[in-house]
């Protein structure tokens, strides 16, 4: 795939013959962060996807294809984003800025932000209609509409997002392993429930600031997971966020919406497999130190 600063990388997506190169490149807000991050779109208004950049452990490599070589060669996965997880910071935005009160949706979906076309949202197909699970709507005059956020229609959302995700760990192995410790230390149907809840939620928080992620927690009644502190040098395998690969210059970063002055995002668990998380490597050397220069 080429962007518009011929960059070139190579992705995966969901689905065969898909035509990478009819999809334009687009920045809208992170979710979690607040900050413009790289999204793309086609041109049939039809869906929002995001680029998830998948980073082993090992030296670098690159690709070769057709005869042509690519030097980057990490690995990128193309996937369909609900845009209302990227319009729910933005109504609440939207309901601060204007003491709870209902606006009209161009109002709601303008930015000051060159970084940002946070109005595209409105083009999609079927966009407005779904805003209905999230939002108060009012109608004001003929086919005139004003909306407002309720915090307990975007609760109950991510409630259906997390029973969609709940059923699947019975089916994907990836998802069994990082909760088979958790699962052998409860002896009730129940218990076991609450900790594929819980893995659902850490799931989405990656589309979610800090204080949604904690709403959902105790709106389902779950726990925070609790970690050790000193992690070592253990790093992420796998970096969700777009912008860690495409990143705005620092002064487009430091101008960046006043989306990114919602509440920091609350330290989560690491995004390494939990019985790696869950290891105390108090006492053991950095993995930095076997690489320095011995004296002599």
């Amino acid at each position: 795939m080429t962007m518009t600063n011929n960059t070139k990388f190579v992705a995966l997506t969901h689905s065969d013959h898909h035509d990478l190169e009819s999809l334009t490149p687009i920045q809208l807000p992170c979710p979690q962060t607040g900050r413009s991050s790289l999204y793309l779109h086609g041109d049939d208004h039809q869906h929002i996807y995001e680029i998830q950049r998948v980073a082993g452990v090992g030296r670098k490599t690159s690709w070769l294809i057709d005869d042509i070589l690519y030097k980057d060669g990490t690995m990128r996965h193309i996937t369909h984003v609900d845009p209302l997880f990227i319009a729910l910071p933005i109504l609440e935005n939207a309901r601060k800025q204007t003491d709870d009160k209902f606006r009209l949706l161009d109002d709601i979906f303008s930015s000051n932000n060159d970084e940002n076309r946070i109005s595209y949202l409105l083009q999609l197909n079927g966009f407005q209609q779904q805003l209905a699970h999230l939002c108060d709507i009012k109608e004001i005059a003929q086919d005139m509409h004003v909306y407002r956020l309720n915090d307990e229609k975007a609760l109950l959302w991510l409630q259906k997002k997390v029973d969609q995700l709940v059923p699947k760990f019975d089916s994907i192995k990836l998802l069994q392993t990082s909760i088979t410790e958790d699962i052998s230390k409860v002896s009730t149907g129940q218990e076991k429930q609450d900790i594929y809840q819980q893995e659902a939620v850490y799931l989405l928080s990656k589309y979610l600031n800090g204080s949604w992620f904690t709403a959902l927690l105790k709106h389902l009644k779950l726990k925070e997971i609790e970690v050790e502190q000193e992690m070592g040098d253990i790093t992420n395998y796998f970096t969700g966020s777009t912008s860690t690969y495409f990143k705005p210059s620092q002064t487009s970063a430091l101008n960046s919406s006043s989306l990114s002055e919602t509440s920091p995002v609350k330290k989560r668990k690491p995004e390494v497999p939990r019985s790696l998380a869950k290891v105390n490597t108090r006492g053991m050397k950095s993995l930095t130190s076997f690489f320095q220069k011995k004296e002599k």
